[in-house]
C-alpha cells in the first residue's frame, strides 16, 4: 500500500470571522442591520450543513449589495476553500482545484498560503488517480499533476519523495527511463534509503542497457525490503534481458516464494525457461494469463511464440 493509499482524515475547515462579521453588520448602509444580520446566519447555517454551493450562492447574492465588503470577499473565499474540501474528499480533485483556485483570489496571507497547499495536494491525487489509467495521455497529464504539486509547500501531508515516486513511475510506464532516473536521483538526495526510488531506477538502468548497474540498485532495494515481491520479479526482468536465464529463473522463484500468484515473476520464468529450450515455460506463461489476462510480460512472449510457428509453417 502506497502513501497515497494510507492517507486518510477530513481537512480541518477554517471558521468564519465573527468580530470581523459583527463589524460589517455595523457598517451595513444600503440594507438594514437586521437584514445584513440574517443573510451572514444564513451562510453559516449553509457552511455547518456542508451545502457548500448554497454558502456560495447567498455569498454571491450578499455581494451584488454589498461588492466591497471585506467580510463578505473573505467569507467567499473560506466558502470555495471549504467547497473544494468536499470535492478532496469526494476524490473530485479536478473540481475541487476549480474551487481552490477561485479561492486564491480572496485569501491574502496564512489563508493564501493554506489554500495554495491545498491547491497542490490535489493536484497530487488527481495525477495519481490519471496514472491509474496507464494509457499515455493521461500519464503525461499525471505529470504535469505531479510537477504542479511539486510547486507547493504540501505541509507534510504528502512526503516530497511519495510524488516523485509516482512521477517516476509514469515515466518508466511511458519508457522515458532517464527522465524516471532523475526523479529516482531526486527522492534518493533526500531519502538514500528510498526504496521505490531504488526499485524503479534500477529497472530503469536494466532498461538502458545498464545491466551491472541496475542490479546494484536493486539489490539495494532488496536488502531494505527483502518481502517486496516486486523487486526479486524486477531483477529477475532484468537478468532475463541481460540474458542470464538460469539466474532470472532463481529470482522469480523467491518472487514466488513470497506470492505463487504473482503473474509477471511467472511469465519471465516461463520466457527465461522457453529460451533453454525447456518448452515447460509455456505453462508458466499460461499460468500467468489465467491470474493476469492483461499482463504485458506473458502478452508479449505469447505474441512472440505465436509469430514464430507461424514462420515455421
Amino acid at each position: 500500500m502506497g502513501f497515497f493509499d494510507k492517507l486518510k482524515g477530513k481537512s480541518k475547515e477554517p471558521k468564519i470571522d465573527k468580530p470581523q462579521a459583527k463589524a460589517a453588520i455595523k457598517n451595513s448602509s444600503s440594507e438594514s442591520v437586521d437584514r445584513f444580520k440574517e443573510r451572514t446566519d444564513n451562510i453559516a447555517a449553509l457552511y455547518s450543513q456542508g451545502k457548500y454551493a448554497e454558502a456560495i450562492d447567498c455569498l454571491n447574492s450578499a455581494l451584488m449589495i454589498y461588492p466591497q465588503e471585506p467580510t463578505l470577499l473573505k467569507t467567499k473565499g473560506m466558502a470555495l476553500e471549504m467547497k473544494g474540501n468536499a470535492l478532496a474528499e469526494l476524490g473530485k480533485h479536478k473540481e475541487a482545484i476549480e474551487c481552490y483556485d477561485e479561492a486564491l483570489k480572496f485569501n491574502t496571507g496564512e489563508d493564501l498560503e493554506r489554500v495554495k497547499s491545498k491547491r497542490g495536494i490535489a493536484f497530487a491525487f488527481l495525477g495519481r488517480n490519471l496514472e491509474d489509467f496507464k494509457d499515455k495521455r493521461t500519464l503525461e497529464v499525471a505529470i504535469e499533476c505531479y510537477d504542479e504539486a511539486l510547486k507547493f509547500d504540501l505541509k507534510g501531508v504528502i512526503p516530497r519523495s511519495a510524488i516523485l515516486n509516482k512521477k517516476s513511475d509514469a515515466f518508466f510506464i511511458l519508457e522515458k527511463y532517464n527522465e524516471a532516473i532523475e526523479c529516482c536521483d531526486e527522492s534518493l538526495k533526500h531519502n538514500p534509503q528510498d526504496v521505490n526510488a531504488l526499485r524503479t531506477k534500477g529497472s530503469s538502468l536494466g532498461k538502458l542497457g545498464k545491466y551491472e548497474e541496475g542490479i546494484e540498485h536493486l539489490n539495494a532495494a532488496i536488502k531494505l525490503d527483502p518481502q517486496d515481491e516486486f523487486i526479486w520479479a524486477m531483477k529477475g526482468i532484468l537478468l532475463k534481458n541481460w540474458g542470464k536465464y538460469n539466474e532470472t529463473i532463481e529470482f522469480c522463484d523467491e518472487a514466488l516464494k513470497l506470492n505463487p500468484q504473482n503473474a509477471t515473476a511467472l511469465a519471465t520464468k516461463g520466457n527465461a525457461l522457453l529460451m533453454l529450450g525447456n518448452r515447460q515455460g509455456l505453462d508458466y506463461i499460461t499460468e500467468a494469463l489465467n491470474i493476469d489476462p492483461q499482463n504485458v510480460s506473458a502478452l508479449q512472449i505469447k505474441g512472440e511464440i505465436k509469430a514464430a510457428l507461424e514462420l515455421q509453417e
